[in-house]
């Protein structure tokens, strides 16, 4: 009988196989945690997105009862200070005025945070989910107390003067806030310049965003047009760049002009039409005026509404 000798040859990795996997292991590792981190930025980009809806519709709310666009509220305030997220309104009408929170080349352009506590909300609306307060610009002619009797010589929501078009009142006012997308390789491309109210969060990065708790900003940016997009100190530029479709920056723009703002809360009640001969005053959307009498034949009653455009439209008029 032959006996067979089985022999058994034991296998091992090398050196360089072993380094050769764990470098594989490290580049799947760094692609997963790049991924991982792409991910909870772009969930953090749409909560913030869905934030500003939010703290929209809160101010659109306000609008509807005050009849007035809601002043910002200082930025500069650290979350325990007892004036955070309140509108700096002034006693006299409008916005109170600070230096540093004004647009150099438009004085009716404010410039601060969400007025949370103003608003109803909790303070934590206040900022976006990178940490840094969320900025706050509007006209501040939209912010004067609501009259009674419209007056085209006074700010308020639904008087500020504004150009006609074809005979249509656009409800907008000219100049007001511009907004333009910024394009990579290319001059912005202007998408309005008559916005009346914008919410922005200054992104990841928070170039120039105040920090939640804190009461100065963070370091500037060096790209010209993000700079655009924040202030610590008067500004020469009231231009707004988003970043919509662009890889740019990271700043998020939410604006609105009057006429958007109307519209998506219904508010025409409030927006005023001029007054056309026969007629001597102007009137608010929906409401019909009269003459007693015509002044020759006394015969007809001029009639005449304020329409939704604005318009002031003669229903009867004297012979």
């Amino acid at each position: 009988m032959v006996n067979k000798k089985i022999s058994i040859k034991e296998s091992a990795y090398t050196l360089i196989e072993l380094s050769i996997v764990i470098s594989i292991i490290a580049v799947l590792m760094t692609g997963a945690i790049g991924i991982s981190v792409s991910l909870i930025n772009i969930s953090k980009k749409n909560s913030t997105v869905s934030k500003i809806d939010t703290l929209y519709n809160a101010i659109g709310k306000f609008v509807m009862i005050n009849k007035r666009l809601p002043c910002p509220a200082s930025i500069n305030l650290p979350s325990n200070h007892p004036q955070f997220g309140i509108e700096r309104i002034s006693n006299s009408g409008g916005c109170l005025t600070i230096s540093n929170e004004i647009f150099t080349n438009n004085a009716n352009i404010y410039f601060g945070m969400i007025p949370v506590r103003s608003l109803g909300l909790s303070l934590d609306m206040a900022q976006d989910e990178f940490g840094g307060k969320l900025s706050y610009v509007i006209d501040q002619r939209f912010a004067w107390q609501f009259l009674d009797i419209p007056d085209f010589t006074k700010s308020s929501f639904g008087t500020v003067d504004n150009p006609i078009n074809s005979g249509i009142r656009n409800f907008d006012s000219l100049p007001a806030i511009t907004v333009s997308e910024r394009i990579l390789s290319a001059t912005p491309r202007v998408i309005t310049n008559d916005a009346v109210l914008v919410i922005m969060s200054h992104g990841k990065n928070k170039y120039g965003a105040y920090n939640y708790n804190s009461s100065s900003p963070n370091p500037s940016s060096q790209d010209a047009d993000e700079a655009t997009n924040y202030q610590k100190s008067p500004v020469s530029s009231s231009l707004f760049f988003s970043s919509v479709n662009s890889q740019a920056f990271d700043d998020i723009v939410f604006f609105k002009t009057r006429n958007q703002i109307v519209d998506d809360f219904d508010l025409h009640n409030i927006v005023a039409c001029n007054f056309e001969a026969p007629f001597t005053s102007p009137i608010y959307y929906g409401l019909t005026v009269y003459l007693p009498k015509c002044l020759t034949t006394y015969k007809r009653v001029p009639e005449a509404y304020c329409d939704r455009f604005g318009r002031m439209v003669i229903m009867n008029k004297c012979p």
